[in-house]
């Protein structure tokens, strides 16, 4: 009678976990939307998705007071922008939340502008984000993609990034034939030594004037 009533016991304690466990844990694209769908004001008045690394963390926290989490991701709404960036991402890291964002704006990609800036972390694959942007573009997309800034190579700590190697492959965004946002010339004119004392991320004043030609380039199609 005992073993009966044990077994029982046991029985209900493993349906019961098993419940438990499909309420707590989402599928990975399910835990996504959810995400972006919490940061989305209205979707319908986003009008550019900025897409890209630290250096579009840096310009949505410290241009626009944006609220990056604690593995320094910003996935926000400020206003009519979309932010999807995070510290560290290349293109094969962060490709699945890029495309779970764009899925979620598919229904109003004609009102939309990406502005694409990963490429940075991983300048010997530029060729994929290229052939990913134009991708994007063939499926109806608005998109430019931005030339990879330089970095205060002296300045430089726990980072080993080269100018050459990024000049290299800013040479190949300049030859692919797609809308290019061109910042890279000017940074290294003006702002290269405005970074902060990691020697690759820059101060609020070189964010600010990348995002304004950022801004003039893409509304000079409009």
């Amino acid at each position: 009678m005992k073993k009966k009533f044990i077994k029982k016991i046991a029985a209900v304690v493993l349906v019961l976990a098993c419940a438990i466990g499909c309420i707590q844990f989402a599928s990975p694209v399910e835990a996504q939307a959810a995400d972006i769908d919490s940061t989305v004001t209205s979707s319908d008045e986003v009008e550019y998705i900025f897409i890209g690394d630290s250096l579009f963390v840096g310009t949505s926290t410290k241009v626009f007071g944006a609220t990056a989490s604690s593995d320094k991701t910003v996935l926000e709404q400020i206003g009519n922008q979309y932010w999807c960036c995070k510290s560290g991402a290349t293109l094969a890291s962060f490709k699945s939340t890029v495309l779970d964002t764009l899925e979620y704006f598919e229904y109003n990609k004609e009102n939309i502008t990406i502005v694409y800036e990963l490429g940075g972390n991983d300048v010997s694959s530029i060729s994929k984000d290229i052939k990913f942007v134009k991708k994007l573009i063939k499926q109806g997309w608005n998109v430019y993609i931005c030339d990879i800034l330089p970095v205060n190579e002296a300045n430089q700590t726990y980072y080993n990034f080269s100018n050459s190697a990024i000049a290299a492959a800013n040479e190949k965004i300049y030859a692919s034939g797609l809308p290019v946002i061109y910042f890279y010339d000017t940074c290294l004119a003006k702002y290269q030594n405005n970074t902060v004392s990691d020697g690759v991320h820059y101060k609020k004043k070189t964010y600010k004037a990348w995002y304004k030609v950022i801004m003039e380039t893409v509304e000079e199609d409009f």
